[in-house]
């Protein structure tokens, strides 16, 4: 009971704090960032820190916010063709979350895996019930970067559909939007200054500053990480809440047993 009403808590003061916020553009972040560093001087020559610069320091707080707090999950559907082993992966992305292939999960397996499984696994074709992940960037059957594959090598038109963690677009126009504009991000849109201002003390040496903003970026990211992979009832891992899993799974078994008798 002292846990529910702890998370009541924090949502009450989450609703609080994402009514309050609102959407900050990058024009806005590099204004905010000038003001904390106090950098807002009109004319270009006159500022220590140029646009691109600031714009620079906003990216890399950008990603590594997205990294630290999987704040935006993207996914992509990919056809499976009689006979190919491999599929290129997106551009973007970052780390696979979830494969289904024609709306049936299917999990994720290492060469290590495969390999004590059977030493012809690479050749096996049927329906693919598992899937891997090749990080290299050789050449295999035309494709030139990570690749997914299934296992057994499909023999049947089917979609895998892939959820992933990708990277961020840079914000490079004026009225570009952190974190793919979603609404529910916008408080935190403001640790992206925080960051930037970190990063433009240290590059002045103005230390203590420095770690005062730094501070103010890793609270504000920490709630936002928070509040972007938990739920009230929910926690799950990165491969999903296995725990919680076998906890059903036991609790079916006696209504399962006394069915039978």
């Amino acid at each position: 009971v002292g846990a529910k009403v702890k998370w009541g808590f924090r949502l009450l003061l989450l609703l609080v704090f994402v009514s309050s916020g609102y959407c900050l553009q990058l024009s806005d972040l590099i204004t905010q960032t000038r003001i904390f560093l106090r950098d807002t001087a009109t004319d270009p020559t006159r500022q220590r820190f140029p646009h691109a610069q600031i714009t620079s320091f906003l990216n890399n707080g950008h990603k590594e916010t997205h990294l630290q707090t999987w704040a935006v999950i993207s996914s992509t559907a990919v056809s499976l063709v009689t006979g190919t082993t491999e599929y290129s992966l997106p551009n973007d992305m970052v780390a696979v979350v979830r494969v289904t292939v024609n709306d049936v999960l299917v999990v994720e397996r290492t060469f290590s895996f495969l390999d004590e499984c059977s030493s012809s696994w690479m050749i096996d074709i049927g329906t693919g019930t598992e899937y891997y992940i090749r990080e290299d960037s050789s050449v295999v059957a035309g494709v030139a970067r990570e690749c997914i594959g299934t296992h057994p090598i499909t023999t049947m038109t089917a979609v895998m559909m892939i959820q992933y963690l990708a990277q961020p677009a840079d914000l490079a126009v004026n009225t570009d939007v952190p974190f793919s504009g979603l609404i529910r991000f916008y408080p935190y849109h403001q640790a992206l200054a925080y960051y930037a201002t970190w990063r433009g003390d240290m590059a002045v040496s103005n230390l203590e500053e420095a770690r005062t903003y730094l501070q103010e970026y890793m609270a504000m990211v920490d709630l936002m990480e928070s509040t972007s992979k938990n739920r009230l009832e929910f926690n799950p891992s990165f491969r999903g809440n296995s725990l919680l899993i076998q906890q059903v799974q036991q609790s079916a078994q006696p209504a399962q047993q006394q069915g039978a008798t």
